[in-house]
């Protein structure tokens, strides 16, 4: 009897826990639902969704994880909150293929749709119609993710979007949930500052990462090495907005400020004054990377840097760390070239990356596919100089030459000859990365070309 009693009441405090446990479970999912769909979303194969009610990519009403792209909506719409006609979608993340072949897609469309993989447009058919589109061929790896996007745009009657894939291997099919997967989702760490002791960003005494821009030094300083008054700040990085929409960047600055998002100059207060300055509108995409730079300078007095932004869906507010990321900082490789077996730059026979220019071939040639004499070479890339200054190049060069920068033509010597030649002169801000194109000829005798530079801080030396 005692036994039984004791396993009674065993049992029932087995009970007891289950229960509390049970009801603690269910409190803390009333209380924090996030946690378990985080974890279940995690799992989650497909495609991130945003469905727009426009047919112009504007107007986010929704997002969701799409587990394929095989959809006939006929006369209706994907959501209560989206009308059924003149709506549009952007899918984004990566495709995994079971094969290392060329692939072909497929995508049955009423009405418009765009489709990248790799960044590479293979389908562009952006306009009302109804048919199945074949993209472009592309080869793709067994096993490797390839990004892919696709935006899809309805008009009026009809709605479908069905994405499908073919290879030699692989029958013509949707493409399955299993072998697509939604983009990672990082958050910002700030922006790159570069702070220096003189008023025209010369002088670098610090590099740091700030979350934000929102700083009121007041009579003092960013740092003990840096002056109290006459320093400078470059912030650089990129800048990734929730929503497609039309956005107004505010700065309050004492002095001087200049803003661009995506290369496109917005605010250029250059000056001594203090006061909150209004950005020209622009257009940003939801979810994308736009590269920002802010330069700013303080003159004397307080000093003051804050860096706002607002939309029709974004209170005015300091732009967070949460949607600013650093720059990718990358090690140079060199300067694609390429090489003809003829003067005038066709007849291409080798293409290379060349982590320098500097050869003397004598009378030789680059390569055993191009003959000694009368072969040309052009080589391009991006430059990226050191020091905000006035830069000069020279080309030691048999025979002929030329070289742009940033689309500029600084150095015309297209004749025969033998020397060193100098550019005239061009400005350049240090971090920034600037296109450069060097065109060569070689016509007889020696062959030589040679690459230099130099600034008041940069000592000649071999670009």
């Amino acid at each position: 009897m005692i036994k039984l009693k004791l396993i009674s009441r065993a049992s029932l405090l087995v009970t007891s826990l289950i229960l509390i446990f049970y009801f603690l479970g269910a409190f803390v999912d009333e209380l924090y639902p996030s946690i378990n769909r985080t974890a279940s979303a995690a799992e989650v194969n497909g495609l991130k969704g945003e469905y727009y009610d426009n047919p112009d990519l504007t107007g986010l009403k929704l997002t969701r994880t799409d587990a394929s792209i095989n959809f006939n909506w006929g006369e209706g719409s994907p959501s209560t909150t989206i009308g059924e006609d003149t709506f549009s979608v952007r899918w984004a993340g990566t495709i995994k293929p079971k094969y290392s072949e060329i692939y072909t897609f497929y995508f049955a469309a009423d009405d418009g749709v765009r489709l990248w993989v790799d960044g590479r447009l293979l389908i562009d058919k952006w306009e009302p119609q109804a048919s199945e589109l074949t993209s472009l061929p592309i080869a793709l790896t067994s096993g490797k993710d390839h990004d892919i996007r696709i935006e899809y745009f309805e008009n009026g009657g009809g709605a479908t979007a069905i994405l499908q894939w073919s290879s030699t291997s692989q029958t013509k099919q949707v493409v399955p949930q299993t072998q697509l997967f939604p983009p990672v989702e990082t958050m910002g760490g700030g922006l790159k500052g570069e702070y220096f002791n003189n008023a025209d960003l010369s002088g670098l005494k610090l590099t740091r990462s700030d979350a934000t821009v929102n700083f009121n030094w007041v009579l003092g300083s960013p740092e003990g090495s840096i002056g109290v008054d006459t320093f400078s700040v470059r912030w650089t990085g990129t800048l990734k907005p929730k929503y497609s929409e039309s956005y107004t960047f505010y700065i309050s600055a004492d002095d001087g400020v200049r803003l661009w998002i995506d290369g496109k100059l917005l605010i250029d207060k250059w000056v001594t004054q203090a006061s909150e300055l209004t950005s020209q509108p622009i257009t940003l995409t939801a979810g994308q990377n736009y590269d920002i730079r802010m330069e700013y300078f303080e003159n004397g007095g307080g000093a003051r840097a804050i860096l706002q932004w607002s939309s029709a869906s974004q209170v005015k507010q300091v732009v967070p760390q949460s949607q600013l990321y650093l720059p990718a900082e990358v090690q140079g490789v060199g300067l694609k070239g390429e090489y003809y077996d003829t003067l005038g730059l066709n007849g291409l026979m080798l293409t290379r990356t060349d982590p320098s220019v500097n050869f003397n071939w004598v009378v030789a040639s680059p390569n055993s596919l191009i003959e000694p004499d009368t072969f040309s070479v052009r080589w391009t890339g991006t430059i990226k100089p050191k020091y905000s200054e006035t830069y000069t190049f020279y080309l030691t060069a048999d025979d002929g030459v030329r070289l742009w920068v940033d689309g500029k033509l600084i150095l015309n010597r297209w004749v025969n000859q033998a020397g060193q030649f100098q550019s005239s002169n061009i400005q350049l801000i240090a971090g920034n990365q600037y296109d450069i194109q060097i065109e060569y000829f070689e016509n007889l005798s020696g062959a030589a070309i040679g690459l230099l530079w130099e600034s008041p801080t940069q000592r000649t030396s071999r670009g």
